[in-house]
């Protein structure tokens, strides 16, 4: 099955000599000057000049083009890459007689052609030139009658557009002055794509899901889809007046993988020529712009990994969250402190110190220190000072303790953050992916070691739901925009958390196969909506940002204390014990 394929020939017909009286060095320089306009026109960069054929009446052409033109140039390669432009000086007989087949994937043939019979100087295209594969051929018919003053050039524009239901066929015949070629110059019209009315024939695309560039919305009897690609595809549809047959894959496959040859999912079907393009946020990579065809980048994000809300923390974490590591130290730092200040006695007359067992005992100050009664008022007054001040600061903090601890637990603050790549390792999970997202990671094998991939037909909305809920503990390479759009969806429910750690700036565009003509007729309205910010403006529809207007408080339980009953299981623990061994060292005492 032949691919999509577009052939725009140029048939230059200038006439020169008769009109301006123009010499032979003029013909040939005004003919290089429209060969290099056509390449700089086309974007196509690398020059590929086939002179094993040249013909010599033309061969002073090849340095004026060498010399006007800035780009790439490579003389007889016989190697020709997908875009390149081939350059080639024949007579027409040669023209008629060679194949083209080892041209077909050259981005634009231009053919300097001589013609000894000034009679015949508009010829037929040839039936080869017309079935091959060669996006856009131009062909320079020159006359050398028996009278070099009759000398002419003439242009004849043939355009054509083939898609799987579409052919654009337009022919423009016109006789040329010298004023009408540096006219189209000027304008930069000579060349382009003159055919943008589809006349609302059916384009087959290719479409896979991955919110919010493709989001398919389930009817009663029909499927809609919507999304930032899905729009840009309505313009471009509007804009060119053709209808959208979008068809997703097969058995449930997405991407799917691309080889040379037997590539599966959205990619086969744009190698096989099933569609004419693909949408679905397909990223660019050098596999896809060589093996297939990438328009200009539509739409740029950041890849990232999509979390779980964190790790969770344990019942002793939450008990200690409310202050900071170093105001535990001085917690513990200042009960030391005041626990020796109740264990000795300062004289009044020498402020000797002495070891003498108080009536203040070691429970007391640690009930003291924690805010509890004072029940036995002291009887120095440097000690009941600082007891009655201490009483006082130690109410407040464990008032501003049980207010900080209820209020994280009543918000349900019970994850750590996980931002890193060392976060993700320490938490303990795996790198789940898709096959197509290997590629991001071949100079990480750290990650791959530790991947696991998904099946294309596994839903992915089903995996960031897991994600979550804290059901899966999986760390998932995706667009920051997927995030967006799904946390968006999730109102006054956990959302997945992404990291900070940026696996690569991803680039988003519509992919065609090998040959196609849509691709220069598309990237142009592309670059114009990029320009005026519609993408902008959709994006910001499609991923937010939609905010919960409140915070679910969350219910407590005897499960959100468990580190208090933990605590206090060891404590009666160790009450039980030492009860026992009470009662068995008294009664072995009375034995004795």
């Amino acid at each position: 099955m032949k691919l999509l394929s577009e052939t725009i020939m140029i048939i230059v017909t200038l006439s020169f000599v008769r009109l301006f009286n123009l010499d032979n060095r003029q013909r040939i320089d005004s003919i290089s000057e429209i060969v290099v306009h056509l390449l700089y026109n086309s974007g196509y960069a690398t020059v590929h000049f086939d002179l094993n054929s040249v013909y010599h009446p033309c061969m002073e052409s090849v340095s004026d083009i060498l010399s006007l033109y800035d780009g790439p140039v490579i003389i007889n390669a016989g190697n020709y890459n997908k875009g390149d432009s081939v350059i080639m000086i024949l007579d027409w007989n040669m023209v008629i007689s060679m194949t083209y087949d080892h041209l077909e994937e050259v981005g634009m043939l231009v053919l300097i052609v001589h013609r000894d019979d000034a009679t015949q100087l508009s010829p037929s295209i040839p039936t080869k030139l017309l079935n091959s594969m060669i996006s856009k051929i131009a062909i320079f018919t020159i006359a050398y009658p028996s009278n070099p003053e009759a000398t002419d050039v003439h242009i004849t524009i043939f355009d054509r557009i083939k898609t799987r239901n579409c052919k654009l066929i337009k022919t423009d015949v016109q006789s040329l002055n010298q004023s009408s070629v540096t006219e189209l110059i000027a304008t930069n019209t000579l060349g382009r794509h003159s055919s943008k009315n589809f006349n609302g024939c059916s384009v087959d695309v290719g479409i896979v899901l991955l919110a919010p560039f493709t989001v398919l919305h389930q009817v009663p009897d029909a499927a809609e889809y919507s999304g930032l690609e899905v729009d840009l595809l309505r313009v471009l549809a509007s804009y060119f007046n053709f209808s959208i047959q979008l068809t997703p894959p097969q058995n449930g496959m997405q991407w799917g993988e691309l080889r040379k040859y037997g590539s599966t999912g959205l990619m086969g079907m744009l190698q096989e020529g099933n569609v004419d393009f693909a949408i679905g946020s397909i990223g660019r990579s050098l596999a896809r712009n060589t093996m297939l065809k990438a328009g200009v980048g539509n739409f740029y994000d950041h890849g990232i990994f999509a979390v779980p809300p964190g790790i969770p923390y344990g019942p002793m974490v939450k008990l200690t969250m409310p202050a900071s590591s170093n105001a535990w130290i001085f917690i513990i730092a200042t009960f030391i402190v005041f626990s020796l200040l109740f264990s000795i006695d300062v004289s009044k007359q020498n402020f000797r110190i002495k070891l003498d067992k108080q009536n203040a005992s070691f429970i007391y100050a640690w009930s003291v220190l924690f805010g509890g009664a004072m029940h036995n008022s002291s009887k120095v007054v440097f000690k009941r000072y600082v007891l009655i001040g201490w009483l006082s600061a130690t109410l407040v903090l464990r008032n501003a303790y049980q207010a900080i601890l209820f209020n994280n637990l009543r918000r349900g603050i019970e994850f750590e953050p996980i931002l890193s790549l060392e976060d993700i390792d320490k938490a303990g999970l795996y790198y789940y992916m898709y096959n197509i997202t290997q590629r991001f990671f071949v100079r990480n094998p750290h990650i791959l070691k530790r991947s696991v991939i998904v099946k294309d037909d596994v839903s992915l909305q089903g995996i960031l739901d897991d994600i979550a809920d804290s059901k899966l503990k999986a760390a998932f390479p995706l667009p920051r925009s997927n995030v967006a759009f799904f946390n968006k969806q999730r109102l006054f429910r956990s959302k997945v958390h992404i990291s900070q750690y940026i696996i690569e700036t991803y680039e988003v565009a519509i992919h065609y196969p090998i040959g196609s003509p849509l691709t220069e007729l598309f990237d142009e309205v592309v670059l114009r909506v990029r320009a005026g910010g519609l993408h902008e403006y959709w994006m910001r529809q499609f991923q937010g940002p939609r905010l919960d207007r409140s915070i679910e408080l969350k219910k407590l339980s005897l499960h959100s204390l468990l580190g208090v009953f933990m605590i206090y299981g060891i404590f009666c623990g160790c009450c039980c014990i030492c009860f026992a061994a009470e009662m068995i060292v008294g009664k072995i005492v009375k034995l004795l």
